[in-house]
């Protein structure tokens, strides 16, 4: 029996490794740039239904997030928020919309 694995599961480790390389560099090397990088590779995620891979992505940037703009705030919070409803926790997605108002 061969080692390999089915293609939608070599696509979805590729695409989770890849998401989280990328942001775990930003995080180090371009902090600016991580949180924007980190929504747009936990929506990637989503769209191929791997919500938990997404939390992990996202959350990765959740020490600088107090350091940044309201708006790149606003932006983590808005995809904390879809990822939670995408896992079918709607307390949890509510309690990150209310970090949005404040």
């Amino acid at each position: 029996m061969s080692d390999t694995k089915p293609a939608n599961v070599q696509k979805r480790d590729t695409t989770f490794k890849q998401e989280h390389g990328a942001v775990a560099h930003l995080l180090k090397r371009k902090p600016e740039q991580a949180i924007a990088r980190a929504v747009r590779g936990a929506q990637k995620l989503l769209d191929e239904a791997q919500n938990k891979q997404a939390l992990n992505v996202l959350t990765l940037v959740k020490p600088i997030l107090a350091k940044r703009p309201e708006a790149e705030q606003t932006e983590y919070w808005m995809m904390l928020a879809t990822i939670h409803q995408a896992m079918g926790n709607p307390l949890a997605a509510q309690r990150a919309e209310e970090n949005i108002r404040g």
